[in-house]
Order: C-alpha cells, then sequence, then structure tokens
C-alpha cells in the first residue's frame, strides 16, 4: 500500500513542479484540473502499459519507454484539448522525469505495486525438465515461491525451495500456507488434486498446469511434446488477431519505416555501389505454409559468397566486407525487407524465415518445427529480441519456444511492444551476426 502511495506522490510532484513553474496565464482552479488529468494519464501508463510490458519479460529500460511513449501520446491529446496550455519544453521534462522514474522502479514491477502471488509447486516422482530454471528467476518479482509438495524419499528442497511435504499433506499445507496457486507437474493428477481441495472445502487457490505456468513466467512455451498443445492456439476464448488489422499494421510500419530511413538507404546503397558488387541480395526463404519467396537483403558478402551448399554465417565470417559488417552489427541490411512487407511476403513481427534447404534438417530434428510456417515470417520477432541468430539444431529449438509463444499469444499490441524492443536492439547490436 506505501508503496503505491509513494508512486502516486512521486508523479504528482513531478507533474506540479512543472506545470506550475511553467504556467501562463491560467487559472488556479484550471491548473490543478490540469495537474489532476496529467497525473491520472501518467498512473495508467504506469499500471495498464509499462507494467504488462515488463511482466511480458521486457527490460525495465524497454517497459519505462513504452510506458512514456504512451503517456506522451496521450499527454499531447489532453494538451489538444486545453488548447496548447502544456509547452514542449514541459512535454519533454515531464516524460523524462517518468522515464526516469519508471526505470528507477525497474519496470514497476520490483517495489510490489502489485502483491506477488504465493506459489506452491505439486511435484511427481521427478521434477519437470526446465523446473531448475525457476532459481535462476524468471519472475520479475510477479510471485514468491513458497515451496514444493513431493513424495521424492529424501528430498528436502528442489531449485532452491523448501519441501513443505508429501501429496497426503495438501490440505494441511494449503490451509497454513495460504497460497494463491497452485502449479501441477503432472497433468494426469491435476483432476484428483481439484477434487481434494473441494472435498476438504478449499477455494482460494487456482490450480493451474506446469505448462502453462512456465509460459507465464519465462514468456516461452514448456517442451511441446504432443499436437493437443496446439488446441490452445485454436481455443474459442483466444482474443482473434484478424488478417486485416495484422496487415494493416504491416503496412503503415513498413510504408513509415521506408519514408523515415529513406537517407539512409540512399547511403547504404551509394556506399556499397563504390565498394564494388550489386546493393542487393536476394535469398530464397520459405514463407506461410513453406510457399518459397525471394527475401530482398543489402548485400554484405562478398559476391558469390556461396557457390555450393548453404551455409550458416559464423562470428567473424571472413565473406562479409567491411561495410557488410557495419550493416550486419546495426542490422542496417533488413532494411529492404520492408519491401517484402508491402508485397504481402513477410510481416513486420513474426518468425524469421528459414531457407529451405535448412528445412527439412529443422522438421527431421526439432518436433513441430514446421507450425512456425503457419504465418508469416516476420522481420523481427518474439525469438529474435530474445536469442537473435542462431546457427545450430539445438538453437533453432530454443527460438521455437519463443515463436510458439508468439503464436498463442499474438496481438497488435504484443506486436507493438515487439517492434519497440527491436529499437533497443538496434543501439546495442545483440545478437547480430
Amino acid at each position: 500500500m506505501w508503496s503505491r502511495v509513494l508512486v502516486v506522490v512521486l508523479i504528482t510532484a513531478l507533474t506540479s513542479v512543472v506545470l506550475v513553474t511553467g504556467a501562463g496565464n491560467i487559472s488556479t482552479f484550471d491548473l490543478l484540473g490540469l495537474i489532476a488529468a496529467s497525473t491520472a494519464i501518467w498512473l495508467l501508463v504506469l499500471w495498464g502499459v509499462a507494467a504488462p510490458a515488463r511482466a511480458r519479460g521486457l527490460d525495465a529500460l524497454t517497459a519505462a519507454a513504452i510506458g512514456t511513449a504512451t503517456g506522451i501520446a496521450l499527454l499531447a491529446g489532453l494538451n489538444f484539448f486545453v488548447e496548447g496550455t502544456i509547452a514542449p519544453v514541459e512535454f519533454v521534462v515531464i516524460a523524462g522525469g517518468f522515464f526516469l522514474l519508471a526505470s528507477a522502479l525497474e519496470g514497476v514491477t520490483s517495489i510490489r505495486l502489485r502483491s506477488r502471488d504465493r506459489i506452491i509447486f505439486l511435484l511427481g516422482r521427478s521434477d519437470p525438465v526446465e523446473f531448475e530454471q525457476l532459481q535462476n528467476g524468471g519472475s520479475n518479482g510477479h510471485y514468491h515461491y513458497v515451496g514444493v509438495l513431493s513424495d521424492r524419499p529424501g528430498l528436502t528442497e528442489t531449485a532452491g525451495m523448501r519441501r513443505l511435504g508429501g501429496s497426503g499433506d495438501l490440505l494441511e499445507v494449503v490451509r497454513t500456507e495460504r497460497p494463491d496457486v497452485l502449479v501441477v507437474a503432472d497433468q494426469r493428477r491435476r483432476t484428483a488434486i481439484v477434487n481434494r481441495l473441494l472435498d476438504g472445502g478449499e477455494t482460494s487457490a487456482s490450480v493451474i498446469d506446469w505448462p502453462d505456468f512456465y509460459e507465464r513466467v519465462f514468456h516461452r512455451v514448456a517442451g511441446v511434446m504432443s499436437s493437443s498443445w496446439f488446441t490452445s492456439v485454436l481455443d474459442i476464448r483466444r482474443a482473434k488477431y484478424s488478417a486485416g488489422r495484422k496487415r494493416a499494421f504491416d503496412v503503415v510500419v513498413a510504408c513509415t519505416a521506408l519514408l523515415i530511413f529513406l537517407p539512409l538507404i540512399l547511403l547504404i546503397c551509394l556506399a556499397l555501389r563504390i565498394s564494388g558488387g550489386p546493393v542487393l541480395y536476394r535469398q530464397t526463404r520459405s514463407g506461410e505454409g513453406g510457399k518459397p519467396f525471394q527475401m530482398v537483403k543489402f548485400r554484405t558478402m562478398v559476391p558469390d559468397a556461396e557457390t555450393t551448399t548453404a551455409v550458416y554465417a559464423s562470428a567473424s565470417d571472413p565473406r562479409v566486407t567491411r561495410v557488410g559488417r557495419i550493416l550486419r552489427r546495426t542490422r542496417w541490411d533488413e532494411l529492404p525487407q520492408f519491401w517484402n512487407v508491402l508485397r504481402g511476403e513477410m510481416s513486420v513481427v513474426g518468425p524469421r524465415p528459414e531457407r529451405p534447404e535448412h528445412v527439412s534438417l529443422l522438421e527431421r530434428e526439432v518436433p513441430f518445427w514446421n507450425r512456425r510456417l503457419l504465418f508469416k515470417p516476420g522481420i523481427t520477432g518474439w525469438a529474435q529480441i530474445h536469442l537473435g541468430y542462431t546457427d545450430n539444431v539445438s538453437g533453432a529449438a530454443s527460438k521455437l519456444s519463443y515463436d510458439l509463444y508468439y503464436l498463442k499469444h499474438r496481438s497488435l499490441s504484443f506486436d507493438v511492444l515487439i517492434l519497440i524492443a527491436t529499437l533497443r536492439l538496434l543501439f546495442t547490436g545483440r545478437g547480430a551476426r
């Protein structure tokens, strides 16, 4: 409670100081109303935009940037209706102050702006394969791991969590520890556990399967071992992201990007022409439904760099030119792909398109890899901002876990989050090759 009050006080003080200092001929009543409205806007983006972005696994600075951009847009709308009362310099100061505040709060989740759910895990004879990953912390402060219930002999703790008892102690532990969520590792036991809770009159704790909880914590899917998982993708209760809205988003972003980056594109064309060889490089990739298309990029390697079989680029590939190395590090070599987006062959956000030569191998080695072909490939994606470039089967399997998460949770707001997170990567060069 006190943490929330502190945040409200800080934001109110920030907007008050800036607006009072820069206020011109405006009545006290109107000024107080403007301060109240501005404060409400920043609180709205704090809890309604920045916090959910952080909950998606985005880092604190990206979450704060998303909240700041949203707040500026709403504040600009308010300023329009009150006839330009807020000066441009005040916009900058308020936005900068909010960004620093939201960043200091580590994505507005670490100081318990919302209470953390108490979690108890019900394990079987063995832990789920990914269970030890909880020790590395993937909850972003959203959960408090109370402990585990396990019938494994001799177990005192696992993944850093203490053993609370065995499966026979379920009701007693629930009444003592008062968990918010029970995570069931073995999905076959879920019905029996729910019946025991109901028979004992306990309805305070929610029950969730391990794969669903893993998705919430790590924002990727746990190992998909059967085709039944894909029923969640077609669940009637899932929010629909229509092809029309997706296409509209792609066209708007592609046109805007090509206009903004037009001077840069012309400079890159000039640099590549001076260095000798063609400016553009076309490569066959597998698109939606496995249909091949010609993906276009700025050339980054020497002409005829690949004369026989398809080869992944290495970290210090000798085939990459000096100009090409800069383009790859900054990802500017992918700017021409916005033309593929306008042609309808790619989307702005989606799984990276793979070469047909590699598709057959990945389909054999990675279960359900071909499910990535259910939707259009993208210039950027949920897997790209987490893992970047991969050149082996293990890396492809890891990226698939993020691509399937995107397939299940895709939405317009999710695409916007991924796009903004990608813009941050452009300044760091992380994951490029």
